[in-house]
C-alpha cells in the first residue's frame, strides 16, 4: 500500500481539509508494484477519513487501517496484532521534505472525462520528469479534498510546484482511478451514507504506544 500511496501523491501531494462535502466509503481494488492485488475502503466524515484494508494479513496484521484526524492534524495507525496504535501529528517533516523537492516540474494535463464507480470525473496525465511513476489520474469534484497520510504541504503550495494543478482542483480534488508505470489504483464502489464517528476512534480494548523521543516527528 505504501508504494501505490506515495505513488499518487507525489502528484497530488495533499492532506487538504476534506471539506465536509462527501460523507460515505469509496473502496479502492489497488495493484502494487509487485503485482499483489488490494482491497481498500476509504470513509469520510467531516474532517476525519479512516483507510481501511480489506485483508490485513499480507502486513502480518501489524497494519489494521489508518485514522486521520484534519482537525487535530493527526494521523493514528491501527495494529491488530498488537492490540495497539500509534498517534503522530500529520506533518512529517522528512516526507515533506523529500516530496516538495521530488514534485517540482511535474505537470498535470486533462485528457479526457470518464464515468468511475458511477462518478463522473476528468483524466489528467501526469508527467513528473526524472521519476518512474507518472501516469494518468481521475480526479472527481464535488467530493471534497481526498486525504493522505503522511503528508502535511497545503495545496496551496503544491498548486506552486506543480503545473495544472490549480485547475485541476477547482471544485474539489477526489481521486477515483490512478494507472501508473508502478502501480494502479481504481474506486470500484462509492456509497454516500451516514457513518458512524466510532469508526474514527481507536477500537475499544487498543492500547497507545508512545513513540521514543527521537522517533517523533517534527512539525
Amino acid at each position: 500500500m505504501r508504494c501505490t500511496v506515495l505513488a499518487v501523491t507525489a502528484v497530488l501531494a495533499t492532506v487538504a481539509h476534506a471539506q465536509g462535502s462527501f460523507e460515505g466509503v469509496v473502496t479502492y481494488q489497488i495493484t502494487t508494484k509487485n503485482g499483489t492485488p488490494m482491497t481498500l475502503d476509504y470513509f469520510a466524515k467531516g474532517g476525519k477519513v479512516r483507510m481501511q484494508p480489506h485483508d490485513t494479513s499480507s502486513m502480518g496484521g501489524m497494519f489494521g487501517g489508518m485514522i486521520i484526524d484534519m482537525d487535530a492534524k493527526t494521523r493514528t495507525m491501527i495494529m491488530p496484532t498488537r492490540k495497539m496504535y500509534v498517534t503522530r501529528p500529520i506533518v512529517d517533516a522528512t516526507i515533506t521534505e523529500h516530496m516538495d523537492s521530488s514534485m517540482r516540474n511535474t505537470k498535470l494535463t486533462k485528457v479526457g472525462s470518464e464515468v468511475v464507480a458511477g462518478v463522473p470525473c476528468d483524466v489528467y496525465k501526469t508527467n513528473a520528469p526524472g521519476r518512474q511513476d507518472s501516469g494518468t489520474v481521475c480526479i472527481a469534484h464535488g467530493m471534497g479534498n481526498f486525504a493522505m497520510f503522511g503528508m502535511g504541504t497545503p495545496l496551496g503550495q503544491m498548486e506552486q510546484r506543480i503545473q495544472g494543478l490549480s485547475a485541476a482542483a477547482s471544485g474539489g480534488l477526489f481521486p477515483l482511478k490512478w494507472t501508473g508505470t508502478n502501480d494502479s489504483m481504481v474506486a470500484t464502489k462509492v456509497e454516500r451514507k451516514s457513518l458512524d464517528a466510532a469508526l474514527f476512534v481507536p477500537p475499544a480494548g487498543y492500547t497507545q504506544m508512545q513513540m521514543p523521543a527521537g522517533m517523533r516527528s517534527k512539525p
